[in-house]
């Protein structure tokens, strides 16, 4: 390797130019809804208005078979399931299409399908639904033990995972320590809002004998992979395209119910089917991140030496966990991140991700800091 040659820009620490500014700036960019296939049809998703609800029944209008789904009628999706060595981790199945219950306001039930957006939208709202609403667990550092009504029955509590992290000897540094300071800290919930939403347009080539999935993500070959685990189907079946993508910073590296639902879609019906995100979905729906509560002590000597510090991290990871990591990596991230540059001879993180009634955590542009 060498440094960079000021008279062929080229080598480390020379100036790459763009390749893509002068199609984006006359109007040639090919993101999701720039691409147009013949006979497409528009999909809008029933959502739950509901964080934390029993489904008694569905009641779809008289005339919309074929237009309308719900978790009965695409029997080959199976749940999202994300697997964990470590001990003690949970994973629940999450069903792309909630079945008896709705853990986050914005869940999908339904998805209803239109020659527009707006003509989905409608049929979407024509769906009735009796719901049976239970008390939603939102503060994590208050539910985690347990809550009136769990996340999940079947855990006994409310905790994915509970982790620690340590090195050296924290008690002889509280033992040692002439100052002890503690405080609390809260780093509420984030979303990561790219320019573009999500957006997904799935159809079967029946040439190739394939399903083909474009769709506005970071990471075409984890999809890939997890639609030919979810729906059963060899992988080189499967073709996903990721064109031009209006920014992602993390939130786009998961794999979401609608890119499921879409494909499914597509290996049922002999039209192509497009869900694009609009801004309340994306608020709604895509992963949120951060929403950490801290409790840190620091021990230290008369004249200002850290001995140690001890902190207990609770991670606020939502309902479900997104595909294929899960909720585990951000309180992990967060314990290991908080000494920063410092030596820290003596350092415990306890760890506690807790499922509440929102929406899943994902990655955001520095997982945990």
């Amino acid at each position: 390797m060498k440094a960079a040659d000021t008279t062929t820009d080229r080598g480390i620490g020379a100036s790459v130019l763009r390749r893509e500014d002068a199609r984006h700036l006359d109007g040639r960019g090919e993101f999701v809804p720039d691409i147009r296939l013949p006979g497409t049809r528009d999909v809008a998703f029933l959502r739950s208005p509901h964080a934390h609800a029993r489904i008694r029944s569905i009641s779809v209008p008289p005339g919309a078979k074929g237009r309308v789904f719900t978790a009965a009628d695409l029997p080959r999706i199976k749940p999202i399931r994300v697997f964990n060595q470590a001990a003690g981790a949970k994973s629940p199945p999450w069903p792309p299409l909630a079945t008896d219950k709705v853990r986050y306001v914005g869940e999908a039930i339904a998805v209803c399908i239109a020659p527009s957006r707006g003509e989905a939208e409608d049929l979407a709202n024509s769906i009735e639904i009796d719901f049976e609403v239970l008390e939603a667990a939102v503060d994590a550092p208050q539910v985690w033990r347990g809550s009136r009504h769990l996340i999940h029955e079947s855990w006994g509590d409310n905790l994915y995972l509970e982790r620690t992290i340590e090195g050296g000897d924290i008690e002889a540094a509280a033992r040692a320590a002439e100052i002890t300071v503690t405080r609390e800290y809260r780093m509420n919930r984030q979303s990561g809002a790219p320019l573009e939403g999500r957006a997904v347009l799935a159809y079967r080539d029946h040439r190739l004998d394939e399903v083909v999935v474009y769709a506005s993500t970071q990471t075409p070959h984890t999809i890939r992979v997890a639609l030919g685990e979810i729906l059963d189907i060899e992988q080189r079946r499967i073709r996903v395209v990721a064109p031009d993508v209006g920014g992602g910073f993390g939130p786009k590296a998961r794999l979401y119910p609608e890119e499921i639902i879409l494909a499914a879609l597509a290996l049922e019906l002999d039209h192509p089917v497009r869900w694009i995100e609009d801004r309340s979905e994306h608020l709604l729906t895509c992963a949120h991140t951060r929403d950490h509560h801290y409790k840190v002590t620091a021990y230290a000597d008369r004249q200002g030496k850290v001995l140690g510090v001890d902190t207990e991290i609770i991670v606020d990871a939502g309902a479900y966990g997104l595909w294929p990591q899960g909720p585990y990596q951000e309180a992990n991230m967060a314990g290991r991140a908080l000494p920063g540059p410092y030596t820290i001879a003596n350092y415990r993180a306890r760890t506690y991700t807790v499922a509440t009634n929102k929406t899943p955590l994902g990655p955001y542009r520095g997982v945990g800091r």
